[in-house]
């Protein structure tokens, strides 16, 4: 998106009409993010049991094959995504759970990019209408995906495990 703003459109329409129109023809894309959102807390709780139970698995030589994988048979699950996400450089050295998250974010960093970009625009810009309705469907997306995530945190507390929560 930062790319569109720095680019000038064709066809003598301006920055702020190209990316309200790519947002509002990606919009229902969006959506997908909705059930990556719900099961992002389950996921993280499974990665932290997994990682714990590896490293626990690891001291007793149940890591063995994977950390010999990589040279090193007594390297914990930690010690063998760091080494990875240092090689990979879109990694970009983050944690699992900070490239987890990112698709959680992703909407709402989305939400305030638009209404910054509304909101340091005057009313009677010729596409202020445009934009302003580009706000309301991304902030009614973000609002589809809380409830999501509300329904599914509800379920969770009342069934005890995960569960598909479709989203509008």
């Amino acid at each position: 998106v930062i790319t569109l703003v720095r680019v000038q459109p064709k066809n003598g329409k301006s920055r702020i009409e190209l990316v309200s129109r790519i947002f509002m023809e990606i919009s229902d894309q969006l959506r997908v993010f909705g059930p990556f959102a719900c099961g992002h807390k389950t996921a993280v709780t499974f990665l932290r049991q997994g990682r714990e139970h590896l490293n626990d698995a690891n001291r007793g030589g149940g890591l063995r094959r994977l950390g010999g994988l990589l040279g090193d048979s007594k390297k914990s699950f930690d010690d063998i995504w760091k080494e990875v996400s240092v090689q990979h450089e879109s990694l970009n050295n983050q944690t699992l759970e900070s490239i987890l998250i990112m698709p959680v974010q992703r909407v709402p960093r989305y939400k305030l990019l638009m209404e910054q970009l509304l909101k340091s625009m005057p009313e009677d810009d010729p596409n202020y209408a445009q934009l302003a309705e580009v706000c309301d469907v991304i902030r009614g997306l973000a609002t589809d995906i809380n409830e999501a995530i509300r329904a599914h945190d509800r379920l969770m507390r009342r069934f005890g495990e995960d569960v598909v929560v479709p989203t509008r």
